[in-house]
């Protein structure tokens, strides 16, 4: 075995910026609950770099520190600074003092000093940049802690950084609309567009009826992916393991052959005893010990799909990747897929009923939220009604 010692590399983090336009420790902590509200799980220990360029006068570092950590941010240092004072407050504090890349490349080149020099004028303070205006709409629903990439453009979620999400009306783009036919009634056609989540995972892994398919997480985008494998590709065999006793009688509601709870016993102990090698396997529970618990209890050619969005590293041995010959798919979004949906749902091959498992007047929309986010072993999909 060979033996190496430390070693110290350069490497590239994305790192969250919060642009400072004055100390007010009010101010800053609303805006950190607001974007935490949105992706918990995103933001969740997440690194956070201050930006002071726009700070006039020297912050008090330790409150801003105590501030940042209070919301589950971790505050790695600063950026910005102007002056060797707020540089040196901040090492103070603990803080790192970074410079970014385009910062160090705007620095000119150090020149020698001039034999009489004179006297420089103090250099303007940068302009305060304009807001940017949205140059790209995502007009979708977004789960928790999920990133959407728009390269060269500004992105605005409709319903996250935009109101939109809850309004009675808001304008798409025409190819995001899509008429429901008279024979499906209401509550299953807004159950559409979970069900094309699992129409994008199954349309990649392309499911046979001689499969045997394991999915992890019985919780909504689980629960549509079984229906989808036994209504819509007969699949002889769905097994779903989850540790909430409740859900996997909602997965046996939906169609799985078999259920187990893997808190209570070990998974692979009770497929080796059955002499189970599944042929798809779908992590709908994101968790980074599956991915190599699913490689280890796959067959030879297998599919592998994960449909999470863990920010916490897998460690997984290639080889059982390689030996195997195993595919691995991924799925974020639902990609195109209402139509596909809609036709399942003329068809008869899903039934979204089972998954709807409490309803609430619209009045009564705060209830529903607070129930849907604190009732994870009974409550599945919520909906809304709209009185005449």
């Amino acid at each position: 075995m060979v033996e190496r010692d430390n070693e110290l590399k350069g490497t590239t983090f994305t790192i969250s910026v919060l642009h400072l336009s004055d100390g007010n420790p009010d101010r800053i902590r609303q805006l950190l609950e607001a974007k935490v509200a949105q992706a918990p799980q995103f933001f969740n220990c997440a690194p956070l770099v201050l930006n002071v360029e726009r700070l006039e006068a020297i912050p008090d570092f330790e409150q801003l520190r105590e501030l940042v950590e209070s919301e589950d941010f971790v505050l790695v240092g600063i950026t910005g600074a102007r002056d060797e004072a707020m540089k040196t407050a901040a090492k103070a504090a603990g803080l790192a003092v970074m410079v970014s890349g385009k910062s160090r490349k705007a620095e000119p080149e150090p020149t020698p000093p001039a034999p009489e020099p004179k006297p420089v004028e103090a250099a303007p303070v940068p302009p305060v940049p304009a807001p940017v205006e949205a140059s790209k709409v995502h007009v979708g629903p977004v789960r928790s802690g999920q990133q959407i990439y728009a390269a060269g453009t500004s992105l605005v979620v409709l319903g996250v950084h935009r109101d939109g999400g809850f309004s009675e009306y808001a304008a798409v783009p025409a190819k995001n609309a899509w008429p429901i036919p008279d024979d499906i009634p209401d509550k299953h056609a807004v159950m559409v567009e979970p069900f094309t989540i699992a129409a994008n995972v199954t349309g990649q892994a392309n499911p046979i009826e001689q499969d045997v398919a394991l999915v992890y997480g019985a919780g909504p985008m689980g629960l549509v992916t079984v229906q989808a494998l036994k209504g819509v590709y007969k699949v002889k065999q769905v097994i779903v393991v989850d540790r909430i006793d409740e859900r996997l009688k909602m997965a046996q509601r939906s169609g799985a052959d078999w259920v187990l709870n893997n808190g209570e016993r070990s998974l692979q102990a009770a497929l080796d005893e059955k002499g189970i090698k599944p042929t798809l396997i779908i992590d709908a529970a994101c968790h980074p010990s599956i991915l190599q618990e699913a490689i280890t209890l796959a067959s030879p050619a297998a599919r592998i799909v994960l449909m999470g969005f863990s920010s916490e590293p897998s460690h997984i041995v290639q080889q059982g990747i390689t030996g195997k010959e195993l595919a691995i798919f991924s799925s974020r979004l639902n990609a195109n897929k209402f139509p596909v949906v809609i036709d399942w749902l003329k068809k008869g091959l899903i039934d979204p009923e089972k998954l709807i498992t409490h309803t609430f007047d619209y009045h009564h929309v705060t209830d529903a939220l607070e129930l849907f986010e604190k009732d994870q072993r009974q409550c599945c999909k919520v909906l809304l009604t709209f009185g005449q």
